[in-house]
Formats: structure tokens, sequence, C-alpha cells
């Protein structure tokens, strides 16, 4: 296998990820509450010692599920990914609850549950009675957000309408960063660059329509620039 240490994030180790027990984790709907070129976001309980809350449970796809090395590559990639997950504290970025492992062939990632949906979803409920205001402040927590990222030399790579979820204060919480490379590198060819609803928030050096001819083509590494615009 090739050298997984090699990374361009700093992360501190120090700050282990809760392993949560799968039987605390009860699904509470019969199919994936939605999902994506990412994975299937599942609408679950968690008991804890202090009573049970609602919590989103993210279980990462890839195309080749019987290729063991994949499988490890990419597990290494989400486990990592919780690392750098755990240790990030903002109030526009969702926050972190831990890994459950026995939820499919990869460690799932889970968080609280986030009512209110995406910033998409949000808006179309909302969009005519919001103020100029308003809007400034989604913008600006948004930004806030990005800028606390960046601060930490993290790289979101997929910032989009559907990944900035929205709180039951209504103040916006930034998610999945770092997903998306995790996903493209690992060899999951229902994710990439072109995917339908991606391409409108992807900044122009990032838009690339190969000729088949070329052959495969590597996954182009996310920038803050790439995150800004």
């Amino acid at each position: 296998m090739g050298d997984l240490s090699q990374t361009s994030i700093p992360v501190d180790f120090k700050i282990k990820p809760i392993l949560i027990p799968s039987a605390a984790i009860k699904k509470l709907e019969l199919y994936p509450h939605g999902g994506g070129g990412l994975g299937d976001i599942w609408k679950c309980s968690m008991s804890t010692k202090s009573g049970t809350r609602r919590v989103a449970v993210k279980i990462i796809r890839i195309s080749q599920s019987d290729d063991k090395e994949l499988l490890y590559k990419a597990g290494w990639k989400i486990r990592r990914e919780a690392y750098v997950w755990i240790s990030l504290s903002h109030d526009n970025i969702l926050s972190f609850e831990g890994i459950v492992d026995d939820f499919g062939q990869l460690p799932a990632l889970v968080s609280p549950w986030m009512e209110n949906g995406s910033l998409n979803v949000y808006l179309k409920k909302v969009f005519p009675s919001l103020s100029d205001h308003r809007k400034s402040q989604l913008v600006q927590q948004v930004a806030a957000g990005l800028c606390y990222l960046h601060g930490k030399d993290v790289v979101h790579g997929d910032l989009t309408g559907t990944n900035i979820l929205v709180d039951d204060s209504g103040n916006l919480r930034l998610a999945d960063f770092g997903l998306s490379m995790i996903v493209t590198e690992s060899g999951n060819l229902t994710f990439g660059s072109l995917q339908t609803g991606n391409t409108r928030w992807m900044a122009p050096e990032f838009v690339d329509f190969p000729d088949e001819s070329d052959g495969p083509q590597s996954p182009k590494k996310a920038t803050k620039t790439g995150d800004i615009y």
C-alpha cells in the first residue's frame, strides 16, 4: 500500500474521536433521509448516559466495495478526517459526536441532527420573507466558518448549499469539509468535478472536460481560493 501518512493538513492526533458503540445508535427511518455523491445520511437516535438525542449518521459510499485495499485506504482517510473534525470548535462549524464502526463497511461519522436541513432547503422555505439584514447575516456566518477552517489549514473542498446546515436557532453550520477528496481519491466514480449540482458552485479552474482518450484524470487538489469562490 502507499504511504497513507503523507497529508497536507496538520492533524492534532492527541484529540481522539469518540468511538460510539453500535448498540447506542438506532435508525429512525427505513431508508436514508438524504444522500448524494458522498454517501447516505441516516436519521438516528443515540443513547447516552444523559439521555437520548437525534443524530445524523453519514455513511461514505465507494463503488469498489469488494476491494480490500481500497476499503482500508478509505477507512484510514475517514478516521483522519475525524481527527481533524474533533479538533474544531466554532459556532458556524457542525460539531462532531464520534465514529460508529458497525454501520457499514467503512467507519460512519456521527453529528447532531439538524432539523432545518441544508441551506438550500431552508432558503426555498423562507427566502421570500428574508430581510436584507438576515441575508447579510447568513453570508457573514458562512464566511466566518470558512475563515475559521482556513485558519486551521483545513480546506473544505466542496462548499455548496447542501453542505451548509441550519441549526435550531437559525445559525449556519459548515459540514462535510474534506470528505469530497476522500471519496474522489478512494475511487468513487459516482463523485467528481462534473457531478450535477456541484458545477454551479465550482471555481473555474476546477471545471474540467477531459477528452476520453486522455485516460483517467487525477483528482484536483482542493484549495482555499477554490473554497472562497
